[in-house]
């Protein structure tokens, strides 16, 4: 696959592993193979200290992977897996939401 080790270490819970690599300069917003970012796995994973880490460095909550059919943002992923305390994270985190009618 092609996910950067920023990418693991979110959807794995490994913030000091996260801090690390922001602090060398890894891109908070980069894209793996399925076009989710690191912030989109953190939530799949239900982590709220990672996710919190990733939106202090400019995680951007609204950006969906961009081939998803779905159109999937993290805080679809996260409602997904029903983790509420993700959920509350990324709502804390200025991600709004908009419901289509």
């Amino acid at each position: 696959t092609h996910r950067t080790p920023l990418h693991e270490a979110a959807m794995n819970g490994k913030t000091h592993a996260i801090e690390t690599l922001i602090a060398l300069g890894a891109r908070v917003n980069a894209r793996c193979e399925l076009q989710e970012t690191p912030l989109s796995k953190a939530a799949a994973a239900g982590v709220p200290a990672c996710i919190q880490m990733l939106l202090t460095h400019g995680g951007q909550v609204e950006i969906s992977a961009l081939d998803s059919k779905l159109n999937c943002t993290p805080l679809l992923e996260a409602a997904s897996c029903g983790n509420l305390l993700v959920i509350e994270s990324l709502l804390a985190g200025s991600c709004t939401v908009a419901v289509p009618l």
